[in-house]
């Protein structure tokens, strides 16, 4: 049988052009593969650092507030000037001294704060909507002790009420400051408890099954 050269030239040309085609294809599946791969491990990577950092924020929102919370020290009150100390009675200068002193400390508080808050909103972008209601309780105990503290301000610098009690009778009747008398402080528990459900959310972000492993 004789062997047609030309027809044998197109069939070498068809299979050569097929076995191009073919490792075309098996390349292109490899590299969207390899592609999805990196896709995912880059999203695995951001959301596992973006979820340490909210809890890495959240501790650090918690610690501050209690920082707030507790008695002012003589070295955190504002010296003040003769003229003050002249015109003011000892409680009225315990007063000043006391709301200027947290009102400085309550800067420093939301500096922090506001730390945790940008940390939620870039763990949003990943979580979704969900990490907000996960953490919103925390907010909210955050909020309420907050509340106290400005309630607590106003009655140290209304001075239209000449007398508002002992230091420490109006520091335990404002159930914001720590009082350090053995009873359970429910605002610190309620701070910790909401805390820590966020952190529960955030678990499988963390490639963890609790919050102590």
């Amino acid at each position: 049988m004789e062997i047609n050269p030309v027809l044998v030239g197109t069939y070498v040309t068809i299979a050569r052009d097929v076995v191009v085609t073919v490792a075309a294809v098996i390349t292109a599946s490899i590299a969207i593969y390899g592609l999805r791969i990196w896709k995912r491990d880059l999203v695995g990577k951001e959301s596992y650092e973006a979820a340490k950092t909210l809890v890495f924020h959240s501790h650090a929102t918690v610690r501050a507030l209690l920082k707030l919370r507790l008695p002012i020290g003589d070295h955190e009150r504002m010296m003040l000037t003769k003229e003050q100390i002249e015109h003011t009675t000892e409680s009225e200068r315990w007063r000043l001294t006391e709301a200027a002193a947290y009102r400085v400390k309550l800067k420093d508080f939301m500096e922090v704060y506001s730390g945790f808050r940008e940390a939620l909103l870039n763990m949003r972008v990943i979580a979704g909507s969900q990490v907000f209601l996960a953490f919103q309780p925390f907010q909210k105990a955050i909020r309420s002790t907050l509340d106290k503290l400005y309630a607590y301000l106003v009655l140290l610098e209304d001075f239209s009420v000449s007398y508002i009690g002992e230091p420490d009778d109006v520091k335990v009747t404002s159930k914001f400051v720590c009082s350090f008398d053995g009873s359970v402080d429910e605002l610190q528990l309620s701070v910790e408890d909401t805390r820590e459900s966020g952190e529960i959310f955030l678990l499988p972000y963390l490639h963890r099954k609790s919050i102590s492993k």
